[in-house]
């Protein structure tokens, strides 16, 4: 079993998604800049913050900080900048240093904003001990730049590792209660010039002053939407195929929370591992995750929809309440009783106990954790499977 982070498990955590930092920055850019940053603002920075989130809005069909500091990132390469001046006028008034200005701003603001953790927002996690196994790791991969889950783990004495020490290395995983895979990045992730890649997991530094102990500048390293080749880095690549392997292979449940399967490289990964693995089932924790589901999922077949399994709760209801250790039990359950109906068909002899077992998993299926959630795709997979045989699960 692993987990799957996105923003919404943040978010349980206080810390502000993606669409409330950006509604925020847009109406105040220097809501949280440094007081050096505030003294080098220039009289057209709010117009120009507008006319770089009309252009992303355009360019990449949504306005967001992680999308404008990719259109930023970006408009370095020249021929990229050409294609948009000619498209957009008004980048042409927005010179290097001015585009270099809103990209440090951004970037100081999405980290103070991931800053924000305190002892208190974090303990909603604590559900999340009681399935630690004494063999194995507990797996958590997550989209998240903050440091949520590493500050629960060194809160409460759990050993874990997000491969580095303080250099990146993969070895760093092993003998951990808990890995951490952060598929887009650290705020605590730094590369220097020459290459080399640390983590330094400190709050309210200066990005802009700190240098490496070999005087070499330090840059982040975060993956943002639109930059693909980022991705193809060493740490990314790794932890890209480590969360494949895990996913094709080793697995068969993923928990997912507050993942709304917006990044179009994951969902796919998450829909190819379901098609190769036809043991893997996802858990999806979201108030919208129904929704999501038959948004990102409606062109694939229904046995494996089947496989999703949706939760429309906030993450507070199902992990801070202590739910779900009984959703994953129960659905395992089930699942186990399925198992044992299709071993059963399997049998070239008479099918002693098929109705039984068939009434079971129907009866299980229809009542999923402890708010008895029913999962009818399941049911209505196993009901046209079954129909060729004249074996039919009861509707009550």
């Amino acid at each position: 079993m692993l987990f799957l982070f996105g923003a919404g498990a943040s978010k349980a955590a206080q810390i502000p998604d993606i669409n409330e930092m950006t509604e925020r920055f847009l109406k105040d850019p220097l809501r949280l800049a440094d007081p050096d940053l505030k003294n080098k603002q220039y009289e057209a920075l709010k117009s120009d913050v507008e006319v770089m989130a009309q252009i992303t809005s355009n360019y990449y069909g949504r306005v967001d900080l992680e999308f404008l500091m990719s259109l930023i990132l970006q408009l370095r390469e020249s021929n990229f900048r050409d294609l948009v001046q000619y498209k957009y006028e008004g980048i042409k008034k927005i010179t290097k240093e001015h585009l270099e200005y809103i990209r440090v701003l951004i970037n100081e603001y999405i980290r103070k904003e991931c800053e924000k953790i305190d002892a208190y927002s974090m303990e909603f996690l604590w559900p999340l001990t009681g399935l630690l196994e004494d063999d194995k790791p507990l797996k958590v991969f997550t989209l998240n730049y903050d440091g949520l889950v590493e500050a629960f783990c060194e809160g409460n004495d759990l050993s874990f590792s997000d491969g580095f020490s303080p250099y990146w290395d993969p070895e760093n995983f092993n003998d951990k209660k808990v890995n951490i895979y952060k598929l887009h990045g650290s705020l605590y992730w730094f590369k220097t010039k020459s290459g080399k890649m640390l983590r330094i997991p400190v709050k309210g530094m200066n990005l802009n002053k700190m240098k490496h102990l070999t005087d070499e500048p330090l840059s982040e390293i975060m993956i943002y939407p639109a930059l693909q080749k980022n991705k193809h880095s060493q740490v990314y690549l790794w932890l890209h195929n480590k969360f494949l392997d895990e996913m094709k292979r080793e697995t068969d449940t993923c928990v997912i929370i507050g993942y709304s399967f917006r990044d179009e490289d994951v969902r796919n990964s998450i829909k190819d591992s379901l098609k190769v693995n036809k043991k893997l089932w996802l858990i999806v924790i979201s108030p919208n995750s129904s929704v999501n589901r038959n948004n990102f999922f409606n062109d694939q077949d229904q046995e494996l929809i089947s496989r999703i399994f949706c939760i429309d709760k906030t993450v507070q209801e199902v992990v801070r309440d202590r739910k779900i250790k009984k959703y994953i039990d129960s659905l395992r359950g089930a699942r186990k009783i399925e198992n044992e109906m299709w071993e059963i068909l399997a049998l070239e002899h008479e099918h002693i106990g098929l109705p039984g077992k068939v009434n079971q998993a129907a009866g299980e299926y229809k009542h999923i954790g402890p708010d008895s959630i029913p999962h009818e795709i399941r049911r209505q997979w196993i009901q046209n499977k079954l129909s060729q045989r004249k074996i039919n699960i009861p509707s009550g």
